[in-house]
Protein backbone atom coordinates (compact mmCIF):
# COMPACT_ATOMS: atom_id res chain seq x y z
CA UNK A 1 0.00 0.00 0.00
CA UNK A 2 0.72 3.51 -0.77
CA UNK A 3 0.39 5.06 3.29
CA UNK A 4 3.27 4.41 4.74
CA UNK A 5 3.99 7.44 5.95
CA UNK A 6 0.64 7.97 7.86
CA UNK A 7 1.74 8.92 11.53
CA UNK A 8 4.87 10.35 10.84
CA UNK A 9 4.70 14.65 11.80
CA UNK A 10 7.32 17.03 11.51
CA UNK A 11 8.00 20.11 11.91
CA UNK A 12 9.93 22.07 9.20
CA UNK A 13 13.28 21.33 10.55
CA UNK A 14 12.77 17.54 11.29
CA UNK A 15 11.03 17.11 7.61
CA UNK A 16 14.22 18.98 6.42
CA UNK A 17 16.64 16.50 8.10
CA UNK A 18 14.19 13.93 7.06
CA UNK A 19 15.00 14.56 3.13
CA UNK A 20 18.46 13.64 4.09
CA UNK A 21 17.75 10.33 5.01
CA UNK A 22 16.37 9.31 1.92
CA UNK A 23 16.63 8.49 -1.71
CA UNK A 24 14.90 10.98 -3.97
CA UNK A 25 12.66 9.65 -6.96
CA UNK A 26 14.09 9.76 -10.22
CA UNK A 27 10.15 9.44 -11.55
CA UNK A 28 9.68 13.54 -9.68
CA UNK A 29 9.68 16.67 -11.92
CA UNK A 30 6.77 18.43 -10.17
CA UNK A 31 4.92 19.66 -6.85
CA UNK A 32 0.77 19.82 -7.08
CA UNK A 33 -0.53 21.51 -4.50
CA UNK A 34 -4.09 21.61 -3.81
CA UNK A 35 -6.24 22.37 -0.75
CA UNK A 36 -7.96 20.33 1.61
CA UNK A 37 -11.09 22.38 1.36
CA UNK A 38 -13.40 19.98 3.24
CA UNK A 39 -12.04 20.33 6.51
CA UNK A 40 -11.15 24.52 6.10
CA UNK A 41 -8.99 26.54 8.88
CA UNK A 42 -12.32 27.35 10.54
CA UNK A 43 -13.14 23.17 10.98
CA UNK A 44 -9.52 23.09 12.80
CA UNK A 45 -9.37 25.55 14.74
CA UNK A 46 -5.57 24.23 16.05
CA UNK A 47 -4.38 23.17 12.89
CA UNK A 48 -4.20 19.19 11.38
CA UNK A 49 -4.37 16.08 13.21
CA UNK A 50 -3.05 12.27 12.77
CA UNK A 51 -6.83 11.13 13.70
CA UNK A 52 -7.99 13.35 10.59
CA UNK A 53 -4.85 11.64 8.66
CA UNK A 54 -6.00 8.16 9.41
CA UNK A 55 -9.67 9.07 8.95
CA UNK A 56 -8.90 10.32 5.29
CA UNK A 57 -6.47 7.42 4.73
CA UNK A 58 -9.51 5.39 5.47
CA UNK A 59 -11.65 7.33 3.86
CA UNK A 60 -9.05 6.93 0.57
CA UNK A 61 -8.58 3.02 1.05
CA UNK A 62 -12.41 1.90 1.86
CA UNK A 63 -14.35 4.43 -0.49
CA UNK A 64 -12.36 5.58 -3.01
CA UNK A 65 -10.38 1.97 -3.38
CA UNK A 66 -7.17 4.20 -4.18
CA UNK A 67 -3.77 2.26 -3.59
CA UNK A 68 -2.51 5.48 -2.46
CA UNK A 69 -2.71 9.10 -1.55
CA UNK A 70 -1.47 12.49 -1.99
CA UNK A 71 2.12 12.42 -0.13
CA UNK A 72 2.07 15.73 2.30
CA UNK A 73 -0.35 17.44 4.75
CA UNK A 74 0.50 20.61 5.36
CA UNK A 75 -1.25 23.46 8.05
CA UNK A 76 0.27 26.25 9.89
CA UNK A 77 2.86 24.82 11.81
CA UNK A 78 3.80 21.10 11.02
CA UNK A 79 3.55 18.36 8.09
CA UNK A 80 1.81 15.28 8.11
CA UNK A 81 3.22 12.13 5.88
CA UNK A 82 0.51 9.98 4.19
CA UNK A 83 2.45 8.40 1.48
CA UNK A 84 6.30 7.73 0.52
CA UNK A 85 8.02 10.55 -0.88
CA UNK A 86 9.88 8.05 -3.10
CA UNK A 87 6.44 6.49 -4.66
CA UNK A 88 3.98 7.76 -6.94
CA UNK A 89 0.83 8.90 -5.03
CA UNK A 90 -2.52 9.70 -5.82
CA UNK A 91 -3.84 13.59 -5.74
CA UNK A 92 -4.22 14.66 -9.62
CA UNK A 93 -5.22 11.90 -12.61
CA UNK A 94 -2.81 13.64 -15.22
CA UNK A 95 0.13 14.60 -12.41
CA UNK A 96 0.01 11.45 -10.24
CA UNK A 97 3.00 9.65 -12.14
CA UNK A 98 5.84 12.23 -12.09
CA UNK A 99 4.58 14.70 -8.90
CA UNK A 100 4.40 14.90 -5.32
CA UNK A 101 1.18 15.91 -3.76
CA UNK A 102 0.84 18.25 -1.05
CA UNK A 103 -2.79 19.46 0.55
CA UNK A 104 -2.33 22.56 2.22
CA UNK A 105 -5.12 22.90 5.18
CA UNK A 106 -7.93 25.54 3.98
CA UNK A 107 -10.92 26.12 1.50
CA UNK A 108 -9.32 28.95 -0.83
CA UNK A 109 -12.50 29.56 -2.52
CA UNK A 110 -13.80 31.18 0.15
CA UNK A 111 -10.94 32.11 3.12
CA UNK A 112 -8.22 34.07 2.88
CA UNK A 113 -4.64 32.62 2.12
CA UNK A 114 -3.45 36.39 2.10
CA UNK A 115 -3.53 36.23 5.48
CA UNK A 116 -3.85 35.02 9.32
CA UNK A 117 -3.96 31.27 9.68
CA UNK A 118 -4.36 30.56 5.41
CA UNK A 119 -1.15 32.89 5.35
CA UNK A 120 0.71 30.97 7.47
CA UNK A 121 -0.26 27.82 6.13
CA UNK A 122 0.60 28.61 2.33
CA UNK A 123 4.24 29.98 3.92
CA UNK A 124 4.45 26.48 5.70
CA UNK A 125 3.80 24.73 2.58
CA UNK A 126 6.00 27.32 0.45
CA UNK A 127 8.56 26.12 2.69
CA UNK A 128 7.62 22.58 2.48
CA UNK A 129 8.14 22.63 -1.20
CA UNK A 130 11.30 24.17 -1.41
CA UNK A 131 12.82 22.01 0.54
CA UNK A 132 11.65 19.53 -1.83
CA UNK A 133 12.92 20.87 -4.77
CA UNK A 134 16.06 21.52 -3.32
CA UNK A 135 16.05 17.57 -2.55
CA UNK A 136 15.20 17.06 -5.59
CA UNK A 137 17.77 19.35 -7.68
CA UNK A 138 14.30 20.97 -9.31
CA UNK A 139 13.58 24.59 -9.82
CA UNK A 140 10.72 26.05 -8.93
CA UNK A 141 8.67 27.75 -11.93
CA UNK A 142 5.60 27.63 -13.62
CA UNK A 143 5.78 24.09 -14.62
CA UNK A 144 7.47 22.70 -11.55
CA UNK A 145 4.45 23.89 -9.61
CA UNK A 146 1.19 22.63 -10.72
CA UNK A 147 -1.92 23.37 -9.20
CA UNK A 148 -4.54 20.58 -9.15
CA UNK A 149 -6.82 22.64 -10.98
CA UNK A 150 -4.32 22.77 -14.14
CA UNK A 151 -4.81 19.30 -14.48
CA UNK A 152 -7.09 18.46 -17.83
CA UNK A 153 -9.88 16.29 -16.40
CA UNK A 154 -9.94 17.81 -12.94
CA UNK A 155 -13.20 20.50 -13.31
CA UNK A 156 -11.87 22.00 -10.11
CA UNK A 157 -10.46 25.21 -8.31
CA UNK A 158 -8.49 23.16 -6.01
CA UNK A 159 -5.59 25.06 -4.17
CA UNK A 160 -8.51 27.96 -4.26
CA UNK A 161 -9.78 30.75 -6.68
CA UNK A 162 -7.91 32.83 -3.92
CA UNK A 163 -5.18 31.16 -4.59
CA UNK A 164 -2.30 32.76 -7.68
CA UNK A 165 0.48 30.87 -9.10
CA UNK A 166 2.62 33.86 -9.29
CA UNK A 167 2.08 34.96 -5.30
CA UNK A 168 2.63 30.99 -4.54
CA UNK A 169 6.04 30.93 -6.43
CA UNK A 170 6.82 34.44 -4.74
CA UNK A 171 6.03 32.59 -1.17
CA UNK A 172 8.52 29.84 -2.18
CA UNK A 173 11.45 31.89 -3.56
CA UNK A 174 11.41 33.72 -0.34
CA UNK A 175 11.00 30.86 2.19
CA UNK A 176 13.73 30.00 4.34
CA UNK A 177 14.70 26.19 4.78
CA UNK A 178 17.31 25.11 7.54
Amino acid sequence: MGYENVGRVWTLESFTQYLTTIEKPDWCEAITLHNTADPSLADFPNGLTLSYIENTRDYYINELGWSAGPHLFVDEDQIFGMCDLRKKGVHAKSFNRFAIGIEVLGSYDSEDPHSGRGLACWQNAAAVVRALLGWLGIEANEETILFHRQEPDAHKTCPGTKVEKGWVLGLIAAATVP
